[in-house]
């Protein structure tokens, strides 16, 4: 739950008025239960896709 806090915190900063919780939510959730590298690493690549 941290590690999911801080990635949201990152893509609020990174995004700022692009940031859409419910795209947050659907990235964090679309794989299931993944490491927690593959799940930074996809946040990642939403804040990329976003910019």
């Amino acid at each position: 739950m941290m590690k999911i806090l801080a990635l949201r915190e990152k893509a609020k900063q990174a995004l700022g008025p692009k940031f859409d919780l419910k795209q947050f939510h659907r990235v964090v959730l679309a794989n299931g239960a993944v490491p927690l590298s593959v799940l930074e690493e996809n946040v990642n690549a939403y804040i990329r896709q976003k910019k």
